[in-house]
This record gives C-alpha cells, sequence and structure tokens, in this order.
C-alpha cells in the first residue's frame, strides 16, 4: 500500500465516490479513472492505533456537493461500518448526512469545509469526533441520534454553529476551538454531561428549550457575545467554575431541578435571570461580576427554593420587586464599591451571614410570605401533579420564618418597611449593627420574637441576657444616631431590662439595685406619669406614717386627721417639700421615727424628681 507521506498529489473525487469511501469499499476511482485504497487495517494517529479504519487525508479533493442518505422508497439502508477519519482534505460544496447508520466512530481531524457542513439524520453507534479542521460555513445538526461521546476538541467554524432536535446519549464536550458565528443549540436532548471547557465563541451562545438530564458544566472559553438560555430543562447539577464573558449573560426561564451554581468566571458586562424555577439552590460561590446582577423572576411559573451569594460584591446586585423566593442567603460582604438591593419581595427566611457590608445595602418592603402554591398549579398544565414537580419541602414549608443576622458587620445598612413582626424568629447572633437605618417598621421589642440565637434541637430562640444587652444598646444607639427619638426610648428601656436579668444572674448587687428601682418608678425613662404616680403615692405613705407617729399630748385635735381633713391635706402638700423646716406641725415633738421618715422622704424626693426630670428631657434633648 501507497503510503500517505509518498503520495501527495491530489485525488478528486466525486461525492459517489467519497460515500463509497466512507463506507470502507477497497476501491474508489477518482474523476481520472485512477484507483485508490482509503481502506487501512492499521493505522496509527498520535499514539492511537486505529485498526480496519477509513482514513481521508489531505489529498481527497471533493468539489460536488455531499450528500449521504437512505432511499425510504426503495428502503435501502446506508451502513457505515468502520471507523471514519477525515484528517484532511477539501469539500468545495456542501457536506450534508440526512440519514445512514454510522457503526464506528466519525472522526474529523483537519479539513477545509468550504460550504456548509449538514447531519439531517442518522445514527452515530460509536464516538463523533472533531479534533481539528475549517468550516467555512453553517455547520448544522438537525435530528440524528449520537450514542457515543459528542467530542469537539479543536478546530475553526467561521459560521454559525446550530443543534436541532437532535439526542445525544452520551457527553457531548466542547473542548477548545473557534466559533467565529452564533453557538446555538435549540429542542434538543442530552442524556449524559453537556460541558463547556474552553474555545472561544466570537457571536452569540444560545441554548433554547433543550432538555439536560445530567450535568450542564462550563470549566472554561471566551464568550465575546451574548450567553443566553431561553427555558428547557436541566434535571442535574448546572456549574459554571471559569470562563471570560464579555457581554449579557442571560437565562429567561427553564426548570432548574438540581443546584445552580457559579463558582467561578468573569462576567464582564450585565448578568440577568429573569424567570424560570429552580427546585433547589441557586448559589453564586463565585466569579467576578463587573456589571449589574439582576434577580426578576415574579411571574407565577417562577420559584427559586434558596437563592444564596457566597461571594464578595463587587458591583451592583438587585433583586427585582416580588421575586419569587424561599429562602435567601448571603454571605462574605458588599466591597466598597458595590451595592446590593432587595426589593419588595416575600420570603420565608433571610440570612446574612460572615457578612461585612462597606458598601451599600439596601432592604426595601420584605415581608414573610411562602409560596402560594395555588397560583403556581394555575399557571402549569392540568395534567402536572404540582407534589410531584416540586420537592417536599416546598409543599411541606416546614420550619419557622426567620430573619438572620449571624457573625456580621452590616455598616450602614438600610431597612425600609421590612416587616419584622411578620416573621416568627429574628436571630441577631454577634452582628454589629449599631450604624443600621431603619424606617417605618422596626425590630420587636418581645423576647418571643428576637434572640441571639436558635437551639437547634427544639428550634426555639435562645435569650442570653449580656448578649440580648448588647442588641438592643446597639439598636438603641443606631436610632440615636438615625433621631428618632420614641424608638430609641424603647430600645433603651429593653436594653436596661436584660441588663438587669443580666446583672441579677451574675449576683451583681450594686448593679442590681439602680437598675431595679429605674424599672419600677419610670420603667427606664419610659413613663414620666409612672414616676408622679409613685411620688405622691410615696409621699402619703411617709405622711400617714409621720402623722401617726407624732406624740399628740398637748398637741391641738384640730390637727388630727380625722378631726380636720382640710388641715390635713395642707400639711401633706407641705411635708412633700423637701425644703421645709424641720418640724411640720406645730408643738409637735420630734422623735427618733419623724426624723427618719423625713428623712427617707428626702431621698425618695430628689430620685423620683430626677427620674421624672430625665423621663422628659429624653424626649425633649436634641
Amino acid at each position: 500500500m501507497i503510503s500517505l507521506a509518498e503520495k501527495n498529489d491530489k485525488i478528486h473525487l466525486s461525492a459517489n465516490q467519497f460515500i463509497k469511501a466512507l463506507q470502507g469499499e477497497k476501491q474508489v476511482v477518482d474523476k481520472q479513472g485512477n484507483k485508490h485504497n482509503f481502506f487501512y487495517t492499521r493505522y496509527k494517529l498520535g499514539n492511537t492505533n486505529h485498526n480496519n479504519a477509513v482514513v481521508i487525508d489531505s489529498r481527497v479533493v471533493v468539489s460536488e456537493p455531499i450528500l449521504i442518505e437512505e432511499n425510504e422508497l426503495l428502503g435501502d439502508e446506508l451502513v457505515f461500518p468502520e471507523p471514519i477519519l477525515i484528517l484532511g482534505g477539501t469539500f468545495q460544496s456542501w457536506f450534508r448526512i440526512d440519514g445512514g447508520d454510522f457503526q464506528n466512530s466519525f472522526r474529523i481531524d483537519g479539513g477545509d469545509f468550504q460550504n456548509s457542513f449538514r447531519i439531517e439524520g442518522g445514527t452515530f453507534q460509536d464516538e463523533f469526533h472533531i479534533d481539528g479542521g475549517t468550516f467555512q460555513d453553517l455547520f448544522h445538526i438537525d435530528g440524528g441520534t449520537f450514542q457515543d461521546l459528542f467530542h469537539i476538541y479543536g478546530a475553526t467554524f467561521q459560521d454559525e454553529f446550530h443543534v436541532y432536535g437532535a439526542t445525544f446519549q452520551k457527553w457531548f464536550r466542547v473542548y477548545g476551538g473557534t466559533f467565529q458565528g452564533g453557538f446555538s443549540i435549540y429542542k434538543s436532548v442530552f442524556q449524559d454531561w453537556f460541558s463547556i471547557e474552553g474555545g472561544v465563541f466570537q457571536d452569540g451562545f444560545n441554548i433554547n428549550r433543550s432538555d439536560f438530564q445530567d450535568e450542564f458544566h462550563i470549566y472554561g472559553g471566551t464568550f465575546l457575545d451574548r450567553f443566553r438560555i431561553y427555558e428547557g430543562t436541566f434535571q442535574d447539577w448546572f456549574r459554571i467554575e471559569r470562563g471570560t464573558f464579555q457581554d449579557w449573560f442571560s437565562i429567561y426561564g427553564g426548570t432548574f431541578q438540581n443546584s445552580f451554581r457559579i463558582e467561578g468566571g468573569t462576567f464582564q458586562n450585565s448578568f440577568r435571570i429573569e424567570g424560570g424555577t429552580f427546585q433547589n439552590s441557586l448559589c453564586i460561590e463565585g466569579g467576578e461580576f463587573n456589571q449589574e446582577f439582576t434577580l426578576d423572576n415574579a411571574s407565577n411559573q417562577s420559584i427559586i427554593y434558596h437563592f444564596q451569594i457566597m461571594t464578595p460584591i463587587s458591583s451592583k446586585f438587585v433583586i427585582k420587586k416580588n421575586a419569587q423566593l424561599h429562602q435567601l442567603t448571603i454571605k462574605e460582604g458588599v466591597t466598597s464599591n458595590g451595592m446590593l438591593y432587595i426589593e419588595s419581595v416575600h420570603l420565608h427566611r433571610l440570612t446574612f451571614t460572615n457578612f461585612i457590608n462597606e458598601g451599600k445595602l439596601e432592604v426595601t418592603g420584605v415581608r414573610m410570605g411562602a409560596f402560594d402554591l395555588r397560583k403556581v398549579k394555575q399557571s402549569l398544565s392540568p395534567k402536572i401533579d404540582i407534589k410531584r414537580m416540586l420537592p417536599l419541602q416546598w409543599i411541606t414549608l416546614k420550619g419557622k420564618s426567620q430573619i438572620v443576622l449571624s457573625e456580621s458587620n452590616l455598616g450602614n445598612a438600610v431597612f425600609k418597611t421590612v416587616a419584622f413582626k411578620d416573621f416568627d424568629q429574628i436571630v441577631i447572633k454577634d452582628t454589629k449593627v449599631n450604624n443600621i437605618s431603619v424606617l417605618n417598621e422596626h425590630f420587636p421589642l418581645k423576647a418571643k420574637k428576637l434572640g441571639n440565637q436558635v437551639d437547634d434541637r427544639k428550634g426555639k430562640l435562645k435569650h442570653e441576657p449580656p448578649k440580648m444587652a448588647e442588641i438592643y444598646n446597639q439598636l438603641y444607639l443606631a436610632m440615636q444616631k438615625q433621631g428618632f427619638k420614641s424608638q430609641e426610648m424603647k430600645y433603651y428601656a429593653t436594653y436596661l431590662k436584660w441588663e438587669l436579668q443580666s446583672a441579677w444572674k451574675a449576683k451583681k448587687l450594686g448593679k442590681v439595685f439602680p437598675l431595679f428601682l429605674s424599672k419600677i418608678s419610670t420603667n427606664f425613662g419610659q413613663s414620666w406619669l409612672l414616676g408622679v404616680c409613685w411620688f405622691f403615692v410615696l409621699g402619703f405613705l411617709c405622711y400617714w406614717g409621720y402623722i401617726e407617729n407624732i406624740n399628740w399630748k398637748g398637741v391641738k385635735l384640730e390637727y388630727t386627721f380625722k378631726q380636720n381633713f382640710g388641715v390635713q391635706v395642707q400639711y401633706y402638700f407641705q411635708f412633700l417639700n423637701p425644703i421645709r423646716k424641720g418640724h411640720l406641725i406645730t408643738d409637735a415633738k420630734l422623735n427618733w421615727m419623724l426624723v427618719c421618715i423625713d428623712f427617707t422622704w428626702r431621698i425618695i424626693f430628689g430620685y423620683l424628681t430626677y427620674q421624672i426630670v430625665a423621663a422628659f428631657r429624653r424626649f425633649g434633648r436634641k
């Protein structure tokens, strides 16, 4: 047999003879009448030995259109039993596969396809492999079943790469290559992995209404134009670990039945999720976002069970109004150049954990709410059983609704009209909140609503007095800086209440006594009226004791309470005056008891006067 190295002149084949060569015929005739054999019992390509393979090399020139099809009327079956290796060649017209049974591998490692390359049917029982070559026109797959691996390891596609209605039963892999036209997949089925691990995509990358039954991975690649996913079903993981996306990245609809994760990659332009059902978690755990990230899934068909932002935010992240979320978890933080806006949404759980806000954080109109499954049901086909479509935890919605701030620094975050009272539990654990701003609705005061952590076994709030005191002290300072006097005083009183419990638990009696007096006298400065009431009640009791302990011998009877009520009222108010003379009633002889009562009242008077004045001043000071 003549080797490829020994024979370099061109072989011009007709389309019919070329197809026969692909079928493994030992003798094919070129246009000059010369016979050639492209069937090799053994051929080595790189480190791989190929036995009984058809090898098309760079000498081959086919100027006619190549059409591989079966005659349905005559029932002719077109069979390609041997491995096919296209290592080169020039194909000046289109190359089209409309049928046929490729029982072994089909491999393109070179060649110049000057017109369109089309696969519009056929069954490929072994690997379909492209590792080189130039496709100057459309590369189009419309139908066909690929029962083994479909790999692209290189090649240049100067026009669109388009897949429509095909079935890939094994791994679909792009590892390198240049796609100068659009890369699009439409209404196709991928039963095994789908992965992009490199390559340059100069025009749009579009996936439209396809079914991915196994994992969808992007490990690399450069996407110079828009990356777009429109609807479709993703039954397993969707993961982006690397890659550069220089234009818009957008997802419109679709059903993601397992985790959706972004763990790396650079997104130079806007990243947008609009619609879609994410039945597990949607997690941003890495990646560089240089423009706006927008989540806008307000339609009834759009549901996200758990949205997680686990990477520092250095651009603008927006969760749009009425987004359908069950849980939202935010970790790491917002950098000095970053912005995070959470607009009016209904949530079952909102969590900030290990979070540092150095930029701009605004949470607006968040309310507690579960999915309205009736609306979701109405928007779906009547044949769909919603209990089978959604995970069990969506149907039962177990667990209490929560807002959790854990081990974080919220900086100058703004909470506008956040319905804290609607949530079952508010947890603030080791978190700095003294610089936040809260408008319209505020953190609760009742212990049954707010705690410093949750008992994992019982699901109940825990209240450690020192930590609770610290929480409310921070909220008091935040309201003080904001200038909200009434709310400031409520937090201050709650802070002192927990300080009292902390001191009592630690047996610090020197701290317990003044805090206890402040509580019972004016409710920690909250009620001046309570202080006034105590003033007159204690004043009357001291006066009563004073009168009862007078030695009435030699004193006129009109001084006695029973004899003259008006005189007693007069002396009562005189008694309340601490700067009166030492003996209240003329001719009454002072004894040690009267002196003690008088001294006690003067102390009570001074303390209550201070507390009442302080309560007034708290609402009047600047």
